[in-house]
């Protein structure tokens, strides 16, 4: 923020909150100028590091991350969401080691924290650890039996250990319950039909997904194989390849726009070297 310009708010608790309601909006890095213009003015306040490290999590700017995190540790060494959300990004860098001693301390602000527990129950199922991971999800679903997300990262959680079929789809069935409309649960519950082998079950699943709203390639792959192998109308199974083929240019292209990037970052940063 400018030496000579006022600061927008007059409280750390209206930065928070403005920060958090661009965060829940998609706006992370309007979020992160509001959250950074906030430390300048209120540079204690480990409300405002939380949030920060938050937003640059989900922009996966881990390193930016965890110097929040760690710099708000330096105030509050015993602060729990601070101590979480440093494990969770050394989850995510591979650094299990570093993680687990900080779960530990920051545990009895998370037991009870249904989001703290999906949040780490998520981190720990990226990181292969869903043995893990299902404790938290399990804790989760006590903490909140109405939270959709808790059923759904304990039934992918289940998944991965390779639970009992029943018990996966109990998960998956409850989580959309709880919203009918969250088409990622029918996506994820889908795959986990298919990689069980329950072809029909999966099909009958994934067929609920508007097509024209399918972004994963690989779901589409595999909605394409199971089409054919339905015997399904040839009408249907033309549209689902059409899609198909889209996603596939448009990732096609993605990758040589991220390309094209690369190469001129680089070429700038020989520029100026």
């Amino acid at each position: 923020m400018p030496r000579d310009s006022a600061p927008q708010f007059f409280s750390s608790e209206e930065y928070e909150r403005r920060g958090g309601e661009l965060a829940e909006s998609g706006d992370l890095v309007g979020a992160i100028q509001v959250l950074r213009e906030g430390l300048e003015v209120f540079p204690s306040t480990t409300e405002l590091r939380i949030g920060l490290g938050h937003a640059y999590l989900q922009l996966e700017e881990f390193a930016l991350a965890a110097r929040e995190f760690r710099e708000g540790l330096r105030l509050a060494p015993a602060d729990s969401d601070l101590l979480r959300g440093l494990a969770v990004v050394l989850l995510r860098m591979g650094r299990g080691d570093e993680a687990s001693p900080l779960l530990d301390r920051a545990a009895p602000g998370t037991h009870d924290d249904d989001q703290a527990c999906v949040q780490v129950a998520e981190a720990l199922l990226a990181a292969e650890r869903p043995a893990e991971g299902l404790e938290y999800a399990t804790r989760a679903v006590l903490a909140n039996p109405e939270s959709p997300e808790a059923e759904l990262v304990r039934g992918l959680c289940l998944h991965a250990i390779g639970g009992a079929p029943d018990d996966k789809c109990r998960a998956f069935r409850r989580a959309l319950e709880l919203a009918p409309d969250r088409m990622d649960v029918v996506e994820s519950w889908g795959h986990v039909l298919y990689e069980d082998g329950r072809g029909d079950e999966a099909l009958a699943v994934l067929s609920r997904l508007p097509l024209d709203e399918i972004e994963n390639v690989l779901t589409l792959e595999r909605l394409d194989e199971m089409l054919h192998r339905a015997g399904a109308p040839r009408a249907q199974r033309a549209e689902c390849r059409k899609r198909l083929r889209e996603s596939q240019r448009g990732l096609t292209l993605d990758g040589f726009v991220e390309e094209a990037a690369a190469e001129a970052e680089a070429e700038r940063e020989e520029r100026e070297a």
